[in-house]
């Protein structure tokens, strides 16, 4: 068995360096160069002021799914062309805080629905689970999570409006 090297002459070698050196580069600027938000779908958090049921049901007519459902705001993600969209409705746009992102303290009756199909549907909706036993679970969940479970057929009782209070207590 032979092994055969090919000697590149000085040329040849410096141009295939360059070559490589030059795709390098190239790739490097690719992964590292930001993209615009045309090309990226990137979505943000925004606090919306409402003053009635009116509001609400005038966002959610905009297919536009509330995670925080309060008295006086909603907290809805949003890419930038709902953004438009929005102000252009009337909405005053403002962004959300770490505050006005409440969770509930929910109990999720899991005595109707056994098995794992059942614990299967809880964990796509993304919950922080706190506590699991065979006929309930207790978990933290956004509004919106809690209306998927409910539209799931899941009986959820809030037991505390704001998570944070059970630790205030």
């Amino acid at each position: 068995m032979m092994i055969y090297i090919k000697k590149f002459s000085g040329e040849t070698a410096r141009t295939k360096i360059s070559i490589i050196t030059i795709s390098i580069l190239v790739i490097v600027f690719l992964i590292f160069t930001p993209r615009s938000s045309s090309e990226s779908a990137r979505s943000m958090l925004v606090k919306i002021p409402i003053q009635n049921e009116s509001d609400l049901n005038n966002l959610q007519g905009m297919a536009l799914e509330p995670l925080v459902i309060e008295e006086s705001y909603v907290v809805i993600r949003v890419r930038e062309d709902n953004r438009l969209k929005l102000e252009d409705a009337g909405f005053v746009i403002l962004e959300a805080q770490e505050q006005d992102l409440i969770r509930r303290l929910i109990k999720i009756d899991t005595s109707s629905k056994t098995g794992i199909e059942a614990r299967k549907s809880i964990a796509r909706v993304g919950l922080d689970i706190w506590q699991a036993k065979q006929d309930y679970m207790i978990a933290q969940a956004f509004d919106n999570q809690i209306r998927e479970l409910q539209k799931s057929g899941f009986v959820v009782d809030i037991l505390y409006h704001d998570a944070n209070e059970y630790f205030d207590k």
